[in-house]
């Protein structure tokens, strides 16, 4: 996780118009996301069906399981190291769009060497279609 602020303060700027900021009605709870998002991480890793959640093997190459809930999609990815050198892995190499979280089973991969890949990211409800065709 990385946050970066700015050092400068904002500058006053004098409004000409009516505008009035929206206000948030509902308080959004970070940690509680946070703390679904590591449950569905450690279900993945266990091989576990968490509450709420269905699962699928029909998740396109590589894919070994998905998870999904209204909220959550988790996916069990498989990589393979086809090279013939040692690849060093990073969880910034499996971030896309709308990803949340990304641990990997081992950083270091001899040649022909695999791991697990495991990926939380936003339900917006194209992944699952898209994938079990």
């Amino acid at each position: 996780q990385e946050i970066i602020l700015g050092a400068k303060a904002p500058q006053r700027v004098k409004s000409v118009s009516s505008y009035q900021p929206k206000a948030f009605t509902k308080a959004v709870d970070a940690p509680d996301l946070d703390r679904r998002v590591t449950k569905l991480i450690r279900a993945l890793a266990r091989d576990e069906l968490p509450e709420g959640f269905h699962a699928t093997n029909r998740c396109g190459k590589g894919c070994i399981k998905l998870m999904a809930n209204d909220e959550l999609v988790g996916k069990v990815l498989l990589h393979t190291n086809t090279s013939q050198t040692v690849v060093t892995l990073e969880e910034k190499f499996f971030y896309e769009r709308g990803v949340l979280a990304v641990a990997l089973q081992k950083t270091i991969l001899k040649p022909q060497d695999f791991t697990r890949v495991f990926v939380v990211m936003k339900n917006t409800g194209l992944q699952m279609n898209e994938e079990t065709r």
